[in-house]
Parts: structure tokens; C-alpha cells; sequence
């Protein structure tokens, strides 16, 4: 967070809005980049409460199987969450 003497009000930079300041540069203004953003997550946010999109499921391994998830991580096989159960 930055403070400017002229404004004295606290300007925050966060990931979002450096991304949106570099679409500005490729010709997408930053205010339609968050407006766009925002269009997504509510239409995902539909998604989610209609129950068409639901929270990811890992992949179980049991703990034995570690060697075999270290490959397949290295290997660029795998897809979303691994998880080694006890």
C-alpha cells in the first residue's frame, strides 16, 4: 500500500489490478478487464449454486503409492489435486 501527498488515500496493488493496467497497454481499457472479471465469477457463482459446477475431487493415493504420485507429478501427467492418504 502507497500513500500519495497529493491525495493522502491509500492506493492498493494487488495481482488483479497489474494485470488489468497491463491489458490497458494491448488495448482493453482496465475498467472492461474488471468488468470482465467480474462477469465470469458471477456467472460461475450461478454455476456453483445451480449445482452444474461443484468443488474439485482429488485423486486418492494411499501413502504407499507416493513414488508413484512423484512420477506422474514430474512426468506432467496429473490433473487438479493429488492426495495421499494415510
Amino acid at each position: 500500500m502507497t500513500v500519495t501527498a497529493r491525495t493522502s488515500r491509500p492506493r492498493f496493488r494487488s495481482s488483479v489490478a497489474s494485470a488489468a493496467a497491463g491489458s490497458h497497454r494491448r488495448g482493453l481499457g482496465w475498467r472492461a478487464s474488471i468488468a470482465a472479471f467480474g462477469e465470469v465469477m458471477g456467472e460461475m457463482s450461478g454455476l456453483l449454486a445451480a449445482g452444474v459446477l461443484g468443488p474439485g475431487r482429488p485423486t486418492r493415493y494411499g501413502l504407499a503409492g507416493g513414488p508413484e504420485v512423484l512420477a506422474e507429478l514430474e512426468a506432467r501427467a496429473t490433473v487438479g489435486k493429488l492426495a495421499l492418504l494415510p
